[in-house]
């Protein structure tokens, strides 16, 4: 079973912990969940097929996205103006992919790269899986 309204990311991406900051002050109804990909709850949660991924990975009602799709569907998750975001669905997939992968396989060069994980505050512990 996949966890609901999981948001899972590269623990050591200085550009995957700052969008997971952008998301915590724009959720406003915690809807969302956090884990890093390197965490227990990800081996546990996500489908072995789906680790194969070096991407952001959602995990809502028992169903996995992936890259764009992911985002998307978090953004959903959203109050307004964000949810607006969604507009992007009418950007044919492969085209979002193509897009999504680029700024993934740059994201260490041009961000950075932690040796840990994120750490999250004691504020906001209570919207992180382990």
């Amino acid at each position: 079973m996949v966890g609901d309204n999981v948001v899972f990311f590269d623990g050591h991406c200085h550009l995957c912990n700052r969008s997971v900051n952008w998301l915590l002050k724009r959720d406003k109804k915690n809807r969302l969940k956090y884990a890093p990909l390197q965490g227990e709850t990800a081996q546990k949660l996500i489908p072995e097929e789906s680790t194969k991924y070096d991407s952001l990975i959602f995990c809502s009602n028992d169903k996995v996205y992936i890259k764009s799709s992911g985002f998307i569907r978090i953004v959903l998750k959203l109050t307004w103006p964000w949810k607006f975001l969604s507009i992007l669905w009418i950007i044919p997939y492969p085209i979002r992919d193509w897009g999504y992968d680029f700024v993934a396989r740059k994201r260490y060069k041009w961000f950075g790269k932690s040796e840990h994980c994120r750490i999250p505050t004691s504020e906001e512990r209570t919207h992180f899986l382990s």
